[in-house]
Order: structure tokens, then C-alpha cells, then sequence
């Protein structure tokens, strides 16, 4: 019996052991600092790479983070990009006197509202690890945002500047994605 007791206590300690040993990993993958060489593979995988690498690499943090950093720079700059929007479309609603045009703003407006609202439950998987429950939040809002773009696909057409900031925004976005996807959860 002693040596079934001794047993069962080993494997408990060895399971414990890995754990831990798989915690540890995931948290010094975390720790890397970023290199031009990960921004380029990041980058690569978005749906422009251009303006993915100028947008991170303009963000003066870029230069001394780690994966982690990363991800908080690609959502703080897509809420970011989510909150001047909506506040463009706000302004375009108080001009517009078309019932038509001006319905797609209210709807468009809704759409960003949700959006923002999505990436703030983003932001609090972040602070936790949840990398995944960043993923979905982040995915969400996407599929928000394009929802609007959807909107403006019959004439009459969207101003150039807001079809510029919907399509900033999805870019924004889908680097969020990609940088999530690559960040272990650390639970």
C-alpha cells in the first residue's frame, strides 16, 4: 500500500511540475522583446503588411517591448481608431438632412458603439492573459465594423474620409488578431 500512496504523490508532483514548466515557457515566450524580423513575420500575415509595419513602427513603445507590449500598442491604437470614427460618424449624423443617408450613419453610429464596447472587454482579457477571449472580442468588432461597411455599398456612396477610417479600422484590427493568435494564454 505504502508504494501505491508513493506513487500517486510522484505523479501529482510530476503533473504539478509540468505546469508550471508550461507556464514558465508560455511566460518567457511573452518576454521577447519584439525585432524588426517579428514585426516583418506579424506584419505578413495581416491584409497589408505596409501599413501594418509603419503604424507599429511609428509608435515610439514599438522599440523596446515584448510580444505582450505589442499586443496592448495594436489595441490601443484600434480603439483609438474606433473612438475618432465614431465620433466622425456623430458629426455626419448631426449634418446629414437625408433621411436615407442619415439612417446608415445611425446604423454605422450603433455599429462603432458595439465595436468600442467589444474592445474594452478586450482590453480586460488583456490585462488578465486571456489572449483568446482577445481574439473573439477583437473579432467581433471587426465583424461590426465591416456590418457598416456593408452599408455603404449602394449609392449614395460614403464620404472618402469615412471609408478611409472604416477600412484603417478593419486593418487596425486584423493586426490585433494576428498578434493575439501568437500570444500564448497564460492559464
Amino acid at each position: 500500500m505504502r508504494f501505491l500512496g508513493s506513487t500517486t504523490s510522484f505523479l501529482v508532483s510530476l503533473v504539478l511540475f509540468v505546469i508550471l514548466f508550461v507556464n514558465l515557457a508560455s511566460a518567457n515566450e511573452l518576454q521577447v522583446k519584439v525585432t524588426n524580423a517579428l514585426l516583418e513575420e506579424i506584419c505578413s500575415a495581416t491584409s497589408d503588411a505596409n501599413f501594418c509595419l509603419q503604424v507599429l513602427k511609428s509608435n515610439p513603445r514599438t522599440a523596446s517591448i515584448d510580444l505582450r507590449g505589442l499586443a496592448l500598442i495594436s489595441l490601443d491604437l484600434t480603439e483609438a481608431s474606433a473612438t475618432k470614427t465614431y465620433a466622425t460618424i456623430n458629426a455626419l449624423i448631426k449634418q446629414e438632412p437625408n433621411a436615407q443617408p442619415k439612417s446608415r450613419y445611425v446604423f454605422c453610429s450603433r455599429k462603432f458603439a458595439s465595436a468600442i464596447g467589444e474592445l474594452g472587454v478586450a482590453r480586460r482579457y488583456w490585462q488578465i492573459g486571456d489572449y483568446k477571449g482577445v481574439y473573439n472580442q477583437v473579432s467581433g468588432a471587426v465583424e461590426d465594423v465591416e456590418n457598416c461597411g456593408d452599408e455603404f455599398e449602394v449609392p449614395p456612396p460614403v464620404p472618402i474620409q469615412l471609408r478611409q477610417k472604416i477600412n484603417d479600422f478593419g486593418k487596425l484590427g486584423v493586426i490585433v488578431l494576428v498578434i493575439a493568435q501568437r500570444v500564448p494564454t497564460l492559464y
